[in-house]
């Protein structure tokens, strides 16, 4: 059969003939990347990404690696595979578990699937926070944190350490998942909320860690959570210079803020700390840097019944309040694409419906002004 090369695919392997790759594709171009390598250099230490356009024009991303190119979808699942005609495996296991019903237990294919879904999307994070694309980390950590929860509940009888392999990064993904929260609410004018979301987030942190009996000292000097604290100081002085002041009543640590004479509904200014989004970058991302990619994490499913440190609540106004009814709205949508897509016409009803009430309570709210 001649000389071959090895081809990884999870734990499978086969081999692919050399002749395959001694040819000419029909555009009459080599097939290596000798040319896009040297025009594209890797910089180590940072996260190296661009945007480009496939053949028939689709947004794709590309991630610079040492010794090559990730390139990912931006939409749907990151390699372009439907498993099983699913958007994604997570979508696959939830449809499965409702067909057979009762007891659902993992085989080592869907384990295999699910950490090369949980290191696509991570990758794909980690491109959305480098180029300011907020939303698209929130929907990729989200859906991490899916995978995680589906490991949490149905893995039980699994590997104990194939289990804890995974849960070890939720508190990076929350970590990711309070960089863009915040980063969305400032662009909205809204540096109240920005607060909010960073402070529980810290809080669930903190909760995860102690959970694990680790020492407090040790938990305040993590590198996350200083960094949150850091994230926090600068969000503070934003609101300080915006002429918010916080509410004396409340704990410092979870300080409420109260607008004395300024409307919190203000697009903060063009020169402000949160650029827009370049067509190529690297992992400068203003307030909330981009961490490295040899850690990972994970901060979605947070309950909003989660305390921020000292019980304190930051007070609503109708801007935040609109903020909050939008992001409701774009969870509600979501759900309803989910649910035609598989074909989940009662819940979609349901979710319709929802969506109708929230857009009038929107304009309802929004004509009080």
């Amino acid at each position: 059969m001649g000389v071959g090369v090895e081809v990884s695919f999870g734990l499978r392997c086969h081999s692919v003939p050399l002749k395959r790759f001694r040819h000419r594709n029909r555009h009459n171009m080599d097939v290596n990347l000798d040319t896009l390598l040297q025009d594209w250099p890797f910089r180590p230490g940072e996260v190296n990404v661009r945007r480009v356009q496939g053949a028939d024009g689709r947004p794709l991303l590309q991630l610079r690696i040492e010794m090559g190119v990730m390139q990912m979808e931006t939409i749907g699942r990151p390699d372009g595979a439907r498993p099983h005609g699913y958007k994604n495996y997570l979508t696959y296991l939830r449809q499965r578990q409702l067909r057979q019903g009762g007891e659902f237990r993992f085989s080592s294919r869907d384990r295999e699937e699910i950490d090369r879904e949980f290191l696509q999307y991570y990758h794909r994070r980690l491109c959305w926070l480098a180029i300011h694309v907020y939303r698209g980390v929130i929907f990729d950590a989200e859906h991490t944190l899916g995978l995680l929860e589906w490991i949490r509940q149905y893995a039980s009888d699994a590997d104990p350490k194939w289990i804890e392999s995974h849960e070890q990064f939720r508190p990076f993904i929350l970590a990711h998942i309070a960089r863009a929260k915040a980063n969305l609410a400032i662009q909205a004018g809204n540096p109240i909320i920005a607060l909010r979301e960073v402070r529980k987030i810290y809080a669930a942190i903190h909760q995860i860690y102690c959970s694990y009996d680790i020492e407090e000292p040790l938990i305040e000097n993590d590198e996350l959570l200083v960094e949150l604290r850091q994230i926090e100081q600068k969000i503070l002085s934003l609101i300080d210079s915006q002429g918010l002041v916080l509410d004396q009543s409340c704990d410092d640590a979870a300080a409420c803020c109260v607008d004395s004479h300024h409307d919190t509904g203000d697009t903060p200014s063009e020169d402000n700390i949160f650029p827009s989004q370049p067509s190529e970058a690297t992992a400068e991302d203003g307030l909330f840097p981009t961490p490295p990619p040899s850690e990972l994490a994970d901060l979605s499913n947070v309950p909003e019944s989660l305390a921020v440190p000292g019980g304190a609540e930051i007070a609503y106004t109708k801007d935040t309040y609109d903020v909050e009814l939008e992001s409701l709205m774009r969870k509600i949508e979501y759900q309803l694409h989910e649910a035609i897509q598989n074909e989940n016409y009662e819940l979609a009803a349901q979710l319709r419906d929802q969506s109708l009430q929230l857009r009038n309570d929107r304009e309802k709210n929004r004509s009080s002004h």
